[in-house]
């Protein structure tokens, strides 16, 4: 167990503390005897002109310090436990700091937390997996519809903004052997997952799937939905690809009001490996070598395909099929 020294109250050790996207504490795991437990809990009622504490200090092994805001001590709650006396460091007292949301989620506003011990009692590491089961258990409860577990993978990397956002991806990871993460469902997540659904890229019970098609890259016409240019049926040659993070740029999330549904369309036909405008022998050599695959869509079937001039969508999928990004030709 690896153990933080707080800088402004001495004999006081953290191995762990979780703060939010801005930095503030949400729960904090110390040790220490009575006297400085108390000491520190009262600093944060205080003023600071009168000693107290609006932040403090967590200081690593070597000396590397990390900052922890206190917005509200008033609403912090406080879980404390004496450790057996035959123990290496005498009586001490270990006491856990929180803040409720995390064990209350907000229903309506679908706001949740998550906190996931990566070493087990044991002294094991958990396995991802795991984690992830967690974290789509509180997803699916968050949600205001029903999920099934099938959905996971696409639920999770809808297009657009991220439905969870990881804490080791900010200014203010996780401190100890956890992970942490904010999960929030906006007002349009029922719209992107009916969406996905249209799309196909989320298949409901008893509904079957529709066969996809490919284009032909020496053309500047895409073949008719399940049809090849000669009218006969086509199945997919690959199995679906793994998109990994799904994002996009300004220009593209302007598309979702004035062509809704077309993002969910051309990247369940970009996952299904039909490339659009895409050149077909790039790709289809890029999924056997591990390289990239770009995908090309006409936006306004109204109007002219101007290639990379205009009235395109990109898909870019990146090598280690880690990220996808649905991009305008100009944006590249």
């Amino acid at each position: 167990m690896y153990l933080y020294r707080v800088k402004e109250v001495s004999d006081l050790f953290v191995d762990a503390c979780v703060r939010d996207e801005s930095g503030r504490l949400l729960m904090l795991s110390l040790y220490g005897r009575d006297g400085a437990i108390l000491e520190f809990f009262a600093s944060f009622s205080l003023p600071v002109s009168q000693g107290g504490l609006s932040e403090f200090t967590l200081l690593d092994g070597g000396g590397q310090p990390s900052s922890v805001y206190v917005a509200d001590a008033n609403k912090l709650q406080k879980l404390s436990g004496r450790l057996p006396k035959a123990n290496v460091f005498g009586n001490l007292v270990h006491s856990f700091l929180y803040d409720p949301c995390l064990l209350r989620p907000d229903k309506a506003n679908r706001i949740a937390w998550g906190l996931y011990p990566t070493i087990d009692s044991s002294g094991q590491a958990v396995a991802d997996t795991e984690i992830h089961d967690r974290l789509w258990q509180q997803v699916k409860d968050l949600s205001p519809l029903p999920l099934l577990d099938d959905w996971r993978e696409t639920v999770l990397n809808l297009p657009g903004e991220p439905i969870v956002q990881w804490l080791r991806d900010t200014l203010h990871p996780p401190l100890g052997q956890l992970e942490a993460c904010r999960i929030e469902l906006k007002p349009s997540f029922l719209e992107r997952v009916s969406d996905a659904v249209r799309a196909g890229m989320i298949r409901l019970p008893g509904v079957e799937p529709v066969e996809t098609h490919r284009s032909d890259p020496m053309t500047q016409q895409e073949p008719i939905a399940g049809e090849d240019l000669a009218g006969e049926a086509i199945v997919p040659e690959v199995p679906p690809i793994r998109l990994g993070q799904v994002g996009m740029t300004p220009g593209v999330a302007d598309l979702r009001e004035s062509h809704p549904g077309l993002l969910m369309k051309c990247l369940a036909r970009h996952r299904m490996g039909d490339w659009g405008f895409g050149d077909r022998e790039a790709n289809e050599r890029a999924l056997k070598t591990g390289a990239r695959l770009l995908s090309a869509y006409h936006i306004d079937e109204t109007k002219q395909y101007l290639g990379n001039v205009g009235n395109t969508l990109w898909i870019i999928t990146e090598w280690d099929r880690s990220v996808t990004t649905l991009l305008l030709p100009d944006e590249y």
